[in-house]
Order: C-alpha cells, then sequence, then structure tokens
C-alpha cells in the first residue's frame, strides 16, 4: 500500500532482488491509478454542467413565459423554430452523455432549478404545445424532433436504469423524477 500510494518506505527498504525491482513499478502503477482517479473526476464536472445548464434554462424559459403572460409560440415562428432548435440539440447532448457516462445518473441536485428531472414536465408541455397544427409547419417540425428528443431520453435513463423500456413517455419520465426525488 505504500508503495502504491508513492508515499515510499522512508528508512525500510526491501531486501529481496524481485521486490527491490517490483516497487518502482508498484509506484509507477499507484500514480496512474491516481491520474486516472482524478481524470474521472474532472471528465464528469462538464456533463454535470450541461446537464444543470439545461434544467436552469428551461426553468428560466417557463418562469419568463409566466412573468410575461406570453407563450413562446407567440413569439413569431422565427424565434420558436429557434428556441426548439436549441433545446432539442441541447437535450441531445445530455443523453448522449447520459449514454457515454451513465454514472452521471446517479448524481442527483437539490435545488429543483437545476435538476433536469424537475424541469422535464415543462419541456415535454413546451414540445406539446408546439405540435398544433396552427402553427407553421417549421416550427411544428422542431418541436416534434423535440419530443423525439424527450422520448429518446427518458427511453435511454429507462433502458439503463430501471431495466425495462415500456410505457409512456409520462410513466417513464416520473420513473426518471422518482429516482432523484423529484
Amino acid at each position: 500500500m505504500v508503495t502504491l500510494s508513492t508515499v515510499g518506505f522512508g528508512d525500510v527498504s526491501p531486501d529481496a532482488v524481485v521486490l527491490r525491482l517490483v516497487s518502482p513499478l508498484e509506484a509507477l502503477l499507484g500514480l496512474g491509478l491516481l491520474t486516472a482517479s482524478i481524470s474521472w473526476l474532472l471528465s464528469i464536472y462538464p456533463v454535470l454542467s450541461r446537464r444543470r445548464s439545461l434544467a436552469y434554462e428551461i426553468n428560466l424559459l417557463t418562469d419568463a413565459e409566466r412573468e410575461i403572460g406570453k407563450s413562446v409560440l407567440e413569439l413569431g415562428a422565427g424565434s420558436a423554430e429557434a428556441i426548439y432548435s436549441e433545446l432539442t440539440s441541447r437535450l441531445v447532448a445530455v443523453e448522449r452523455d447520459l449514454g457515454t457516462l451513465p454514472v452521471a445518473y446517479y448524481f442527483s441536485e437539490r435545488d429543483e432549478r437545476f435538476s433536469l428531472p424537475a424541469a422535464m414536465p415543462a419541456l415535454l408541455d413546451l414540445a406539446a404545445r408546439g405540435v398544433d397544427d396552427s402553427l407553421p409547419a417549421r416550427v411544428r417540425l422542431r418541436a416534434t424532433m423535440l419530443r423525439e428528443a424527450i422520448d429518446d431520453f427518458v427511453g435511454t435513463a429507462a433502458e439503463g436504469f430501471h431495466g425495462r423500456e415500456d410505457g409512456s413517455t409520462e410513466e417513464l419520465l416520473d420513473s426518471y423524477r422518482n429516482d432523484h426525488l423529484h
């Protein structure tokens, strides 16, 4: 253990030749393990940051809609399309992060403003509002893409962490929220 932690022996050194050869190798292995641990910790931070910022943006959007009394869909087709496009891209990135680094699923947020499981119902509602036949086709297209991205996201979470992929999007989303205590 002393050699693996690269602390060294101090006044003690092995007598056997084999142990004298193995000791530096163990020190290198310990240094490698330490480096790998730090690298893993640093690699998970951007994944969690992307998830938190998406949740926060969803919450800011729904709060702004409520505050000004207007829906995203009332801003005009170009603005609505851009918002749907951005949210879809960001959700796809978070879904791919979940597939690449599954341990990120188990990190939950106490503050609901930054919690994606807590924000997903609002995102689902936004997607549902955007597929109305009275809206321009380009807005409906982007809203449909967002809805499909939500379906993929909850499907990935359900398959990877609940052992099932059956059920409606709303049911799978409830499972995701329950796992994160929201």
